[in-house]
C-alpha cells in the first residue's frame, strides 16, 4: 500500500534525536500524506463514484479525510518541533501518529481493495492510536 511506502520513507529519514534532519523527514512524510490524500480524494470523486457502492464510497471518504487531516497535524508538528517538548519524547509521539495513520487509513483502503472484512477489524486500532497520539500531545506537550 502507498501508506506502507510512506512509512518506510519516514523511517529511513528518522533520527533518534528530534533534530533538523528528522523533522525534514517528518515534513516530507506529512506532505506526501496530504498530497496522496488529495490525489486519492480526486480519484475517488471522479473515478470510483460510479464503481463503489454508497456505503463503500463513505468508507473511502473516511480513509482519505483521516489521512489528510492527520497529515496536516503531522505537518504542524514538524514545523513547530523546535519549540515543542513532549513528555515521553516527540519522536515517539510522531511514531505513534504515523503508524496509526497507516493502520487506520491503510486498513480501510485494504478493505476496499480486497473486500476482506478482516481489514475493518484493524481500523479501530488505528483510531485508538490516533486518539492516543493527540491526547498525549495535549496532556504532555509543552512549549519551550
Amino acid at each position: 500500500s502507498c501508506n506502507l511506502f510512506l512509512f518506510y520513507f519516514f523511517v529511513t529519514s528518522y533520527n533518534r534525536d528530534v533534530g533538523r534532519c528528522a523533522m525534514q523527514g517528518v515534513l516530507r512524510l506529512a506532505g506526501a500524506l496530504v498530497g496522496t490524500g488529495i490525489l486519492l480524494g480526486a480519484f475517488g470523486a471522479h473515478g470510483l463514484a460510479s464503481v463503489l457502492s454508497v456505503e463503500h464510497m463513505a468508507v473511502y471518504k473516511t480513509a482519505v479525510q483521516y489521512q489528510i487531516f492527520n497529515g496536516i497535524g503531522l505537518l504542524v508538528l514538524s514545523l513547530g518541533a523546535s519549540r515543542l517538548t513532549v513528555l515521553g519524547g516527540l519522536n515517539r509521539l510522531i511514531g505513534v501518529l504515523v503508524a496509526s495513520i497507516g493502520i487506520f487509513s491503510g486498513s480501510l483502503y485494504a478493505y476496499l481493495i480486497t473486500g476482506a472484512s478482516f481489514w475493518v477489524t484493524c481500523t479501530p486500532i488505528g483510531g485508538i492510536g490516533l486518539v492516543t497520539a493527540w491526547v498525549w500531545l495535549a496532556a504532555c506537550g509543552r512549549l519551550k
